[in-house]
C-alpha cells in the first residue's frame, strides 16, 4: 500500500533537510 506524498509534505521534508544542511555548514 503506497501513498504519494502531498506537496505540503514534500516541502516540509525538503525545508527540514535544507535546515539540517545549513546547521552543518
Amino acid at each position: 500500500m503506497t501513498s504519494p506524498l502531498t506537496k505540503a509534505e514534500i516541502e516540509r521534508i525538503v525545508s527540514s533537510a535544507f535546515g539540517d544542511a545549513f546547521k552543518l555548514l
